[in-house]
């Protein structure tokens, strides 16, 4: 199992690039980022070199929905551009979602299309990008996520839901991203969904329930899930992406405790 430190909200006293250094000197040699648009990329790479850090995943998704039929040539293209910027930064994977995210919230189709059509919209897509995918030795992982509050529009929220649509893809290179704070908060049972699609899942974040936080301050037995996890074969990317409740040092702290219990 990779331990990897998704840097967003982690270490909020440090500029962005310092994060890299800071994961590395924190003990950890895997990150995970957001959005790489906007950025300067010559930079994360220079940084991920100087201080031998591996990135595992970012978002690459932007604009365009994956449910939304009319603009699947706009994600087709900004997905081009995304493999361009992993094989650049020496990453395989991309992180997408079946809406677009916004600071306040994410698109939402559900007045436009039905749900039957919102699965063909996302099917059809990723039918399209699989061949781009492959070619270039990319995975694009597909992320579930809740839509109870500002992400209302969230069109694919449940594991089991998304994994049939990865399933009738059929791509070796499009996997399924489990979110388990996600997955607790829209169905609960994580750790049987997670289970029942080991065959195309290697890769799940970390938080605690509800809020978010570093694990010890929900609800979540991360000590079993990750064991059971581990005892049942998955040995992909296990990435903490979380919203920081105590100090850097306490959640450096309660991260580094569930990992040394992972055996």
């Amino acid at each position: 199992m990779k331990f990897c430190l998704n840097i967003e909200e982690l270490f909020q006293d440090l500029d962005f690039h310092d994060k890299f250094k800071a994961a590395k000197h924190a003990g950890y040699n895997f990150v995970e980022f957001w959005a790489w648009y906007g950025r300067d990329v010559e930079k994360i790479k220079e940084e991920c070199a100087k201080h031998d850090i591996k990135i595992t995943g970012f978002k690459g998704d932007w604009d365009w929905s994956l449910c939304d039929n009319s603009t699947r040539e706009e994600f087709i293209e900004w997905t081009k551009k995304s493999i361009d910027t992993a094989k650049y930064l020496d990453c395989d994977s991309i992180i997408v979602h079946s809406n677009s995210i916004f600071n306040n919230g994410s698109t939402d189709f559900n007045d436009t299309y039905s749900y039957t059509r919102q699965v063909a919209n996302i099917t059809v897509t990723l039918k399209d990008v699989a061949p781009l995918l492959e070619e270039n030795g990319i995975k694009m992982y597909i992320e579930p996520l809740n839509n109870f509050t500002h992400l209302k529009g969230m069109f694919l929220t449940g594991v089991e839901q998304t994994a049939d649509v990865i399933r009738a893809v059929g791509s070796k290179n499009i996997k399924l991203l489990c979110d388990i704070f996600q997955n607790q908060i829209v169905h609960g049972n994580v750790t049987t969904h997670m289970l029942n699609n080991l065959d195309i899942m290697d890769y799940v974040h970390i938080a605690d329930s509800p809020n978010r936080g570093e694990p010890g301050t929900g609800e979540l037995n991360y000590e079993f899930i990750l064991n059971t996890l581990k005892k049942n074969g998955f040995e992909g990317v296990a990435c903490f992406e979380l919203t920081p409740i105590g100090t850097n040092e306490e959640v450096l702290s309660a991260i580094d405790n569930l990992v040394a219990k992972v055996k």
